[in-house]
């Protein structure tokens, strides 16, 4: 006697679950090898026989139907395969994964019986009895889903669904699923796998959306993380910090697709260090590798080539020993060859040191380490800035981060409107814009600056970090704002720093 195969089980527990012929646990005993796998699949079925919720119009029952008709039909062309005799359905379920083809079997029992489970569980939440037919809903658009922008869009989606779930459970009152909110990262990784696949132009959308969900994310979580109860705040925290690197992987991916053969997870710890900014004069181009001033970046990869003896603002990732340029700005319009300027700026977070203690690693980059300072202890996250010389290098800034608990948004400067305190800023190929009247707006020596001034550097290419993000109605605002001229036109430096005019 042939084996059955586990949709086969599945359908006939189905089947006898509900002719009442068995129970959920006998169709387990009869089966253990699958049993642990068989068991969320025939709860969720279960769960649509034994709930009973409110239902929606004839009109969106008609709608919801003929929707579904329409992708059974076009799923059945294209698979060319007969229908599954015993319960009436496509025999190409069998083609899904076990998760998704359950999920098929137990929607068209609903649509059967008016699609009012549908609609009901699309406002579910993580332990609600409706909630596995929200995410087996979700499994059979995954399924039925070929493109892999697509695929990739609606994990997106996805993602920002778990994140919307947990900001709803925190503002009723309730416990944070921690699991369900895991699965915001899992989304997204699965995403930026999917963009992965793509040429570099049609990457783009998915990272310019990649970088709206996870802003928008910081912010959620960000407010509820201020009034969490001690024991969501672990899982908040990691969401958070999970989005802030999604955004990371937006910003540099969308500046250097390539960045994503690495594989770039929101989960990896380790990508903030990794992350540097430079600024200085190229002095030379050699084996793949960049020199400015004193600094080596190697095995550069920039999809900008940078003539050698100009100033330049460097920005990128190191994966893998690869140094990937996200941004790099020059003023071409001065060479720095024989003005004396041998300083190099360094940006970036903390990485550790030699054993020797004679070299550190800022940003994934090596500097020489400075005398007569200590170097912050492994488990403190500290963000040094500082000036590589032919002396060494020296530490202007060694701060803990005060983002780690603060949505941020990264772009470059568009346009200022004065009067209304607003900035637009280009983030990831998208428009956002940002009040920033009440704003705390500084430049990249900390320095104040007033939004007039903001106005001046306009369209240059500067860019502007805001922190403490924050949205009232559909207006977005920031506490905070750091506008690097460095990384714009550099002749612009000093616009800044003069303390007299604008508003």
């Amino acid at each position: 006697m042939s084996k059955l195969r586990k949709e086969d089980i599945l359908a006939q527990c189905l089947v006898d679950i509900r002719a009442g012929k068995s129970t959920l646990e006998e169709c387990l005993q009869q089966h253990p090898e699958y049993a642990e796998e068989l068991k969320s699949l025939l709860q969720l079925a279960v769960g649509l026989q034994s709930t009973r919720p409110a239902r929606p119009s004839e009109e969106f029952k008609r709608r919801a139907r003929a929707r579904l008709v329409e992708t059974m039909r076009a799923a059945r062309e294209e698979t060319k395969l007969a229908p599954l005799e015993r319960l009436g359905v496509p025999s190409w379920t069998r083609r899904l994964a076990m998760p998704a083809a359950a999920a098929f079997i137990a929607l068209m029992v609903v649509v059967a019986a008016g699609g009012g489970t549908i609609y009901a569980a699309g406002s579910s939440l993580p332990g609600d009895a409706l909630y596995p037919v929200k995410t087996g809903v979700e499994g059979v658009r995954l399924a039925l889903t070929k493109d892999a922008a697509s695929r990739a869009d609606l994990r997106l989606e996805i993602a920002a669904q778990r994140v919307q779930e947990a900001d709803e459970q925190s503002r009723r009152g309730r416990s944070v699923n921690v699991r369900a909110l895991a699965q915001a990262s899992k989304h997204m990784d699965e995403a930026i796998s999917e963009a992965g696949k793509l040429t570099p132009e049609k990457a783009k959308p998915v990272l310019t959306h990649l970088s709206m969900v996870t802003l928008e994310q910081q912010v959620r979580l960000a407010k509820d993380l201020e009034d969490a109860p001690e024991a969501d705040k672990d899982a908040l925290q990691q969401a958070l910090d999970a989005a802030r690197r999604g955004n990371l992987i937006a910003e540099v991916a969308y500046g250097n697709p390539a960045v994503l053969s690495t594989s770039p997870s929101v989960e990896d710890e380790g990508l903030e260090s990794s992350h540097f900014k430079v600024t200085g004069t190229l002095s030379s181009v050699e084996g793949g590798s960049w020199r400015i001033g004193n600094v080596v970046i190697k095995d550069v990869d920039s999809p900008r080539n940078i003539p050698a003896g100009t100033r330049i603002a460097v920005e990128g990732l190191v994966r893998d020993g690869k140094a990937f340029i996200s941004r790099a700005e020059v003023d071409e319009s001065k060479p720095d060859a024989g003005q004396g300027r041998d300083d190099v700026e360094v940006e970036g977070v903390f990485g550790g040191t030699s054993p020797d203690n004679k070299t550190w690693t800022v940003g994934g980059v090596q500097v020489s380490g400075p005398s007569g300072v200590e170097p912050p202890r492994g488990d403190e996250k500290k963000v040094i800035k500082g000036k590589a010389h032919s002396g060494g290098f020296t530490v202007t800034q060694k701060e803990e981060s005060d983002q780690d608990k603060q949505a941020v948004m990264k772009g470059v400067l568009v346009r200022v409107d004065v009067p209304a305190g607003m900035i637009e800023l280009n983030v990831a190929g998208a428009a956002r814009k940002l009040n920033v009247s009440q704003a705390n707006i500084v430049d990249e020596d900390g320095l104040p600056l007033t939004v007039g001034q903001l106005e001046s550097l306009s369209g240059k290419g500067v860019k502007v970090e805001a922190s403490g993000v924050y949205s009232s109605g559909n207006v977005w605002y920031a506490r905070q704002a750091r506008v690097d001229v460095e990384t714009g036109s550099l002749k612009a430096k000093d616009i800044g720093k003069k303390h007299s005019g604008g508003n």
